[in-house]
């Protein structure tokens, strides 16, 4: 039986991310592009200047995000990683360590917002969430994935969670104020669940159990294949493995 419930899901243009911008391409008629021009510019302000500029910018973005310096900073390592060493000599950046104001402002200047929500919010999938402490007899809490489409109708993925009750009354938790974007990190694998499917498909011997040997009960693949590399070291032939050579 299926039963409505008073529950909205409701897409909200203000719950905003940050991305980094970098500007197109462009070749100005002396040769440089937009991003040095703006760096170059960013580069000859004066310490005052920079100062109230980053200020400003704060003031305006600093309630909209959880650590705006560390995004500034990250912004910046994305400026600094497009420009050649060249061009950073050229701009005086090689000069000395630059100050956290102009770094946080440059990162600033290449950062910019984007309303995840936008367009839509939909396609609510729910799961039973790990941890179900604190909870009255009868209720199960949950986590919800959803489609959040932003601005060009980009889509996301982004999670909520709450409690089901007895009674099938859904209570959603109050999202925060802040999103926060995932970061990707190295996918681990389980040594005895690794080791139990190589036994199945019945390549397991004893050069792969001294590869295996070496790794602890997770791992991830770069350290997979570190274990498979020093091998050489052994002088045991990789083909054993049933490793192309």
């Amino acid at each position: 039986m299926v039963r409505r419930t008073s529950v909205r899901l409701q897409p909200d243009p203000r719950r905003v991310i940050t991305k980094p911008f970098v500007p197109r391409d462009d070749v100005f008629p002396d040769g440089s592009t937009r991003l040095q021009v703006i760096l170059g510019r960013i580069m000859a302000m004066s310490d005052a200047d920079v100062a109230r500029t980053l200020s400003e910018a704060v003031a305006l973005f600093a309630d909209r995000h959880r650590d705006l310096d560390a995004i500034l900073e990250r912004g910046f390592g994305v400026v600094e990683a497009q420009v050649t060493h060249h061009d950073l000599g050229a701009l005086g950046m090689l000069d000395g360590p630059l100050a956290i104001d102009r770094r946080r402002l440059i990162g600033a200047f290449f950062t910019h917002e984007y309303a995840i929500e936008a367009a839509a919010l939909g396609n609510p999938s729910v799961v039973i969430g790990p941890d179900q402490s604190g909870l009255a007899p009868g209720e199960v809490r949950f986590v919800m994935s959803l489609r959040s489409i932003g601005e060009g109708h980009i889509s996301s993925i982004e999670f909520r969670s709450g409690v089901i009750g007895p009674d099938a009354a859904v209570r959603l938790d109050e999202p925060t104020g802040y999103v926060v974007t995932g970061r990707r990190a190295p996918h681990e694998h389980h040594k005895a669940l690794f080791t139990t499917k190589l036994d199945d498909l019945g390549i397991a011997n004893q050069v792969v159990e001294l590869v295996m040997a070496r790794l602890g009960d997770r791992f991830t693949i770069v350290e997979l294949e570190a274990s498979i590399a020093a091998l050489d070291g052994d002088a045991i032939e990789r083909s054993l493995t049933g490793e192309s050579t």
